[in-house]
């Protein structure tokens, strides 16, 4: 069962903050779609909907602190990630966007079949965000806003599962588009999860992230 702590209600508050300022926004502060966004919207409609509309991919490497921990045997520290991403625009100005992301922690020297190995903490996760576009930069870049919830792992390289839970995530970040169907991007995004009590800890244990991802994706 979830434990809201501190650190939960810091992110659950961030989340209601950020929901109020898209509520308040007026519709000139809604993003613009950019020329290539335009070109597809356009060739949607001529054809009648027969071609997929503002699908996009991407791949991105992150950096991964941990700014809160709540419980568990061992105290997690901050570790390198990856990510795999890909969705579809619901309007020009929303996507949704389904994940999968990884992270290394806690990296020690264990003893194995094989002799002496590095073992490491990995945090696994999938998920599913909203993004809302905030506007456009000189025509060459594409603020958002992002939040979503997702299914959490915590295992061992060596010695396999230790726990798992649910949470949810808010953040922002930014593409930037040297063509109209490929751009780079960057993401600060918050993570709160709860997990199952790992073996041999008594109680919840809540773990609060801070990622910062760099990623390329394409759109077509």
């Amino acid at each position: 069962m979830m434990k809201f702590t501190p650190s939960h209600l810091e992110t659950l508050l961030t989340s209601l903050l950020v929901a109020a300022a898209l509520l308040a926004a007026t519709p000139h502060a809604i993003a613009q779609p950019m020329n290539g966004y335009r070109n597809r919207v356009a060739q949607y409609q001529k054809t009648g909907g027969q071609v997929p509309f503002g699908w996009f991919f991407g791949v991105g490497g992150s950096a991964i602190a941990v700014r809160g921990q709540v419980g568990g045997t061992e105290r997690l520290e901050g570790g390198p990630g990856s990510t795999i991403f890909g969705g579809f625009h619901l309007h020009p100005n929303a996507a949704l966007e389904f994940s999968w992301t990884e992270s290394y922690h806690n990296p020690a020297v264990v003893d194995t079949w094989f002799g002496e190995a590095v073992d490491y903490l990995v945090l696994d996760g999938l998920s599913v965000s909203a993004r809302v576009y905030l506007g456009r930069m000189l025509y060459v870049a594409t603020p958002y806003l992002v939040a979503g919830v997702g299914g959490y792992s915590l295992s061992s390289t060596n010695f396999g599962l230790d726990s798992t839970g649910t949470g949810f995530h808010i953040g922002l970040g930014c593409d930037f588009w040297p063509t109209s169907w490929w751009a780079v991007g960057v993401r600060l995004l918050r993570r709160s999860i709860s997990f199952d009590p790992p073996a041999g800890a008594a109680g919840d244990f809540v773990l609060t992230t801070m990622g910062l991802t760099l990623a390329a994706s394409l759109h077509f």
